[in-house]
């Protein structure tokens, strides 16, 4: 079955209610980060089609927003964070993970394909040109302004959004000229062209169980596996 684009305080919401939690009949509930929706969503409808009566309910949102809402008490058996940060995070408020690294992603500059401001270079962001970008709390805020300071560029960003998908459908409703993004949300987004090469770091992908159910494994095994590496890479996760 198609896994819905879950709005994540309505989401949220809507977990809080009783669940299954045994039987033929069981739901696993997965937070996982902004940047990981498209591979999530492939994932979680082949692992439905690989046990019939289990459904995966995904809560998308930025990383640090998750966090908060374990901590708080939200109902994730899963967590798939877009940086290693959040796990201290949740170690500091007393819920213990073993994180298990997966994947990398790169932070690019992208532009409309028409490049409206005719923007050649990452340093070109900088003066008129409108550009959206990540709040510094988010991962791919951290990495941006992390490989921006690295090659000696300081983020001239006119708006700061709550996770890269907002940057990206900036992006694409064309409210912005540019904006720093993750290389994988350009795989399904062919109205948007990277311009130069990747900032330099990146960020690193973990999975975690907190809910040592027997779906719950068995939704992290098909993350670790070839076929959803192989997943994974299609969207274009190192």
């Amino acid at each position: 079955m198609p896994v819905p684009r879950l709005a994540p305080l309505l989401a949220l919401t809507a977990l809080l209610l009783p669940s299954c939690g045994g039987g033929d009949d069981e739901t696993i509930v997965v937070f996982a980060a902004a940047s990981l929706t498209d591979a999530y969503q492939e994932l979680a409808e082949r692992y439905e089609a690989e046990h019939p009566g289990r459904t995966v309910e995904l809560v998308l949102d930025g990383s640090n927003r998750l966090t908060r809402q374990i901590l708080d008490g939200g109902p994730a058996q899963i967590f798939a964070p877009a940086d290693l940060v959040q796990f201290d995070t949740l170690t500091d408020g007393g819920v213990e993970t073993e994180p298990r690294e997966y994947a990398t992603n790169v932070v690019v500059l992208a532009v409309p394909a028409d490049n409206p401001a005719d923007i050649s270079t990452v340093e070109g962001h900088a003066g008129d040109p409108l550009v959206a970008a990540c709040a510094e709390v988010v991962p791919c805020g951290a990495a941006t302004r992390a490989g921006l300071h690295e090659i000696g560029v300081d983020l001239d960003a006119d708006t700061l959004e709550v996770d890269v998908r907002a940057v990206r459908t900036k992006l694409e409703l064309g409210e912005v000229d540019a904006g720093f993004v993750y290389s994988s949300d350009l795989v399904a987004a062919d109205s948007l062209v990277a311009v130069g090469p990747p900032l330099p770091g990146g960020t690193t992908y973990a999975i975690a169980l907190l809910d040592d159910e027997a779906a719950a494994r068995d939704f992290v095994e098909l993350v670790l596996s070839e076929p959803g590496r192989a997943i994974l890479d299609r969207w274009g996760f190192r």
